[in-house]
């Protein structure tokens, strides 16, 4: 559903006689989510403030919604956070080597287990491994893909004389460009017998070595190349669950090439289709940054500031993903800031929305957690800049140390955490809860620069 402005529907009323339209809510400048123990946003009391508010968004990180999804979860989430505004979602996470996936039935007496690391090879002698099944196979519209997570076991269970076929997700042995032609054959390693492949997902190109979104040479990963091409699978994480999605922040590792920014448009042309309208790519630094450089940014031409900012105008958005924690611990944070600064100069300029993704510092990285302290450092010198953000994201997606999970609004007692072989507890004003009241309650935002934009309009 395109989103109509109030201003618009007033115009186009008129002197006429109607019913009074409902007040739509401002759109929060402040949204929220996890990816360690996302089912606690599914629970009334350790999300009271949060909700009271009024002011605070889901920040539906996929690999989070994805376990929600997983514990069943996802609908209770979006029905207890009743979201009367468009939720921002991540995408863009890959991996280094080309995955599908296989269908296969069990037409014997006995019911099978297939075990993650099963090798295979293609009919091109290439080696191919079972793994767990990535977001796009798992919610391709399947009703069941057989997998069997618990604590002693994590694999796939094949019925035996069972018509229900088995989606099972395969990965290449090696990183690096794959072809696998939709259909390819595929046959078990010596150790499985009696299971049958009935079809196979093609690969049209793996990514490289390391996991981007887009690559060099302009080719997406499969799990993104999937994941838009299958309408279906959008449907089923996000609107079938209850979450809308709005606008969306892409993981894009950079972009360093012409055909990087290709990619880029295509991939946005292709997320549009399936109604999220503004897409920013995430970036961290820059060449400049390191260079100290008080240049503008319109004129910086190293690294990928160049292809950054014809990516940011064909998407509406531009994400950081830099918690300030990791900016104090920099040798001259002052440099990182400047860019900061001078990028949202920029995109303030041209009526982008600019969004901030700031997260806990693990304690293994070198720097003990201070996220309340180090947040309200990084606030007050975008203030003093006039380069405050439009939006925040407060999430966490490390799963070991740092204020992971929800802290509870009711008790404010403590987060316990494991890391590594001892426990970890972090009092509640350093949780994820916490900072996100904070940022919301002291404004620690612009306005946004683009009404339109929010309203799910394409930009101009």
């Amino acid at each position: 559903m395109k989103f109509v402005p109030r201003y618009i529907l007033v115009v186009l009323l008129g002197g006429m006689s109607a019913p009074a339209i409902a007040e739509t809510p401002a759109a929060p400048h402040v949204f929220f989510g996890t990816v360690p123990d996302p089912g606690n946003l599914a629970d009334p009391a350790r999300v009271k403030d949060l909700l009271a508010s009024g002011q605070i968004g889901l920040y539906g990180h996929t690999n989070g919604i994805f376990t929600l999804a997983r514990i069943g979860k996802s609908n209770a989430v979006a029905q207890l956070w009743e979201q009367k505004f468009q939720e921002v979602a991540e995408f863009g996470m890959g991996a280094g080597a080309a995955r599908s996936s296989m269908t296969v039935v069990n037409p014997g007496n006995t019911d099978q287990r297939l075990a993650y690391g099963t090798e295979l090879r293609d009919d091109r002698g290439r080696a191919w491994t079972v793994t767990p099944s990535p977001l796009w196979t798992t919610f391709g519209g399947m009703k069941d893909n057989c997998e069997q997570w618990t604590q002693k076991d994590q694999s796939y269970l094949i019925p035996a004389r069972s018509l229900m076929s088995c989606n099972i997700s395969i990965e290449a042995a090696h990183d690096g460009p794959v072809v696998l032609a939709p259909h390819a054959r595929l046959t078990f390693d010596h150790s499985v017998s009696g299971l049958e492949i009935r079809d196979v997902l093609g690969v049209v190109s793996g990514p490289g070595a390391k996991p981007p979104h887009t690559g060099s040479n302009g080719t997406d990963t499969p799990e993104i190349v999937n994941f838009w091409t299958r309408p279906e699978a959008f449907r089923n994480l996000f609107p079938n669950r209850g979450h809308a999605v709005g606008q969306a922040d892409v993981n894009t590792h950079g972009f360093y090439a012409a055909p990087d920014v290709e990619s880029w448009k295509s991939f946005v042309d292709t997320g549009r289709k399936s109604g999220v309208m503004n897409f920013a790519p995430i970036t961290q630094t820059s060449y400049a940054a390191f260079l100290g450089t008080t240049s503008p940014f319109n004129t910086i031409d190293i690294g990928h500031d160049k292809y950054l900012r014809e990516a940011a105008l064909y998407g509406g958005d531009i994400s950081y993903d830099m918690p300030a924690s990791w900016i104090r611990m920099q040798s001259v944070p002052e440099s990182y800031l400047q860019w900061y600064v001078n990028t949202t100069h920029w995109a303030h300029a041209h009526g982008l929305r600019v969004s901030w993704i700031n997260s806990p510092v693990n304690p293994a990285d070198g720097r003990q957690l201070q996220y309340s302290t180090d947040t309200r450092w990084l606030i007050q010198h975008l203030r003093d800049a006039d380069a405050l953000p439009d939006q925040w994201v407060v999430e966490n997606y490390r799963s070991d140390c740092g204020a992971t999970g929800v802290g509870n609004d009711t008790t404010r007692e403590p987060v316990v955490t494991q890391c590594g072989n001892h426990t970890v507890t972090i009092p509640y004003s350093e949780s994820l809860n916490a900072i996100a009241l904070m940022l919301a309650q002291e404004k620690a935002y612009a306005p946004f620069t683009s009404s339109l934009q929010y309203e799910g309009l394409l930009r101009p």
